[in-house]
């Protein structure tokens, strides 16, 4: 690895300690950053008419993420450009038997019957078998357009017996191999980061990881890779130090999913 890679490697490890963003966005940057480093020295040595600032990009992609942590959530798409993510989408809901559109406070929203919330991976009785969830859950549809298609995009909300305290899934789509999305999650092998742990965790027979962060809420982050889809678990409080779970409790919860109806 040449010293241009190592040196802004390092940069964005020191940007990752000091910035507070997800583990999860802060890996798919340093991956594609990587790859945008090394494609470009090749391009130097090829062309070595033209010159390219890689702190110029690295700038640009710090202020996107910024961006990015202020706005909610950004995905960095094939062409390495950040774009807004969906919460992901199951399989495909026809209007009148999975959902019903409703005029809800003066907007059209897309809302699930009962057919349509069997149509999810959430299950429904998770507090039979999970102490800490609290009754149902609530299960949310948004219908978004990419081109001409449209993406059912879904988040499920369960309630805990933790005031205020609740754990949300949202899944999101992709067309990646499953090891190309599990090296963005994992920490990166010369440079891991000082802000939180990462490691593998096995749920239902698909891959996922398992991030903590080393900060005094201990926030935690399970995400599972299928073949279609990345399922993101945390929990999520009034504030930041109320947002801490057990990590067995998300793996409980992310072992009941219903990966077979995606």
């Amino acid at each position: 690895m040449s010293k241009e890679v190592s040196y802004y490697d390092q940069l964005l490890q020191n940007l990752d300690d000091q910035v507070e963003w997800s583990p999860h966005h802060a890996q798919m940057v340093r991956h594609k950053l990587m790859k945008n480093i090394q494609k470009t020295n090749v391009i130097l040595r090829v062309q070595r008419v033209f010159t390219f600032s890689i702190s110029s990009i690295l700038a640009a992609l710090f202020l996107f993420m910024l961006a990015g942590q202020m706005s909610g959530q950004l995905n960095l798409d094939e062409s390495g450009i950040l774009s807004s993510i969906s919460a992901g989408g199951n399989s495909k809901f026809i209007e009148g038997v999975h959902y019903q559109v409703e005029t809800i406070n003066g907007q059209k929203r897309a809302v699930l019957t009962s057919e349509g919330i069997k149509n999810t991976v959430y299950p429904m009785n998770a507090s039979v078998t999970i102490n800490s969830i609290a009754g149902e859950p609530e299960i949310h549809l948004n219908i978004a357009k990419q081109g001409k298609e449209e993406v059912f995009e879904t988040q499920a909300i369960y309630s805990t017996t933790t005031s205020e305290l609740h754990i949300y899934i949202l899944s999101q789509r992709h067309n990646d191999p499953i090891n190309t999305r599990m090296e963005m999650l994992l920490p990166h092998t010369k440079y891991p980061s000082l802000s939180h742990t990462a490691y593998e965790v096995e749920i239902s027979g698909h891959r996922g990881v398992l991030q903590e962060e080393k900060t005094e809420s201990g926030k935690t982050d399970l995400y599972v890779v299928t073949e279609n889809y990345i399922y993101h678990l945390y929990a999520a409080g009034m504030n930041k130090k109320d947002s801490s779970i057990d990590s067995h409790e998300l793996i409980k919860l992310a072992n009941l999913l219903q990966y077979e109806k995606e």
